[in-house]
């Protein structure tokens, strides 16, 4: 599972990653990034694009509701 969440933090976008491992409960995140853009319409272009590519790879996606901002 791969979990990406959106913050808009005033003069930047910040979209936080983590993936789970696969195979087994209670395994740790692994946290990728944070990867940081100066503009919303960039960490959309982002988050778009990374959900595209997991589509590709034959995984669901999925929207859920997340504490803080988000973006998308």
């Amino acid at each position: 599972m791969v979990a990406l969440r959106g913050l808009d933090q005033g003069s930047q976008c910040v979209v936080e990653v983590d993936v789970y491992p696969t195979g087994g409960a209670g395994l740790e995140a692994m946290p990728l990034g944070p990867y940081t853009f100066g503009s919303l319409e960039d960490a959309v272009r982002f988050t778009e694009e990374a959900l595209l590519a997991l589509e590709y790879l034959g995984c669901s996606v999925h929207s859920g509701s997340a504490d803080g901002d988000e973006i998308g």
